[in-house]
């Protein structure tokens, strides 16, 4: 029979050794939950328009109104509403968003 086999030497492992789970490390207070973050800012509230006011510009004839942009626009554009122009800026009477509001959509068929 031969020669017995050479003992093997004992391997070293690369890995570093895991902490015994005898001792758990000590929790102490949980940190504060984050608040989650707000993607788009809250608008704000619009406020309310002086009754005494002779003439609106084209945003607070349309908040007056509440409609959108696009449909003020369209309404000046297509005269439903009448508008001045006082140099580059265009201004709309009291009496012509009363008088719009009384008659609005019944005649006009567009709101």
């Amino acid at each position: 029979m031969g020669a017995p086999a050479p003992a093997k030497a004992p391997q070293v492992s690369s890995k570093p050794p895991k902490p015994s789970p005898a001792k758990a490390p000590q929790k102490g207070p949980k940190p504060p939950k984050k608040k989650p973050v707000e993607r788009f800012a809250p608008k704000p509230a619009t406020p309310p328009l002086p009754p005494d006011r002779l003439l609106y510009d084209m945003k607070e004839a349309r908040v007056r109104l509440k409609v959108s942009r696009s449909k003020m626009a369209q309404l000046v554009a297509t005269g439903n509403i009448k508008s001045i122009k006082i140099g580059r800026l265009r201004r709309i009477h009291r009496d012509e968003l009363e008088r719009f509001a009384r008659r609005g959509a019944s005649t006009e068929g567009t709101l």
